[in-house]
């Protein structure tokens, strides 16, 4: 298997942590965990945007990221 195991449930221990130091650095967090679980069966999901027995996105998983993020900033963009 390529990449790091989605649990079947997502939960994810670290990301109240990474919410309290954005907010303690003054920065925003911007949580892309439900992104990457909404992308189907996790098996399928790792293979397709992690490179193979590796932590890194491969590029779909880079895609993936670029595309909510400039989602997201259009969405924020068009409402000011």
């Amino acid at each position: 298997m390529a990449g790091p195991a989605f649990p079947s449930r997502p939960r994810v221990p670290a990301c109240p942590h990474l919410r309290e130091w954005s907010a303690g650095a003054g920065v925003e967090f911007i949580d892309l965990f439900p992104t990457f679980f909404a992308q189907g069966a996790p098996r399928k999901a790792i293979e397709r945007l992690y490179l193979r027995d590796d932590v890194h996105f491969s590029e779909a998983g880079h895609k993936l990221v670029a595309d909510t993020l400039a989602a997201l900033w259009r969405e924020r963009i068009a409402a000011d």
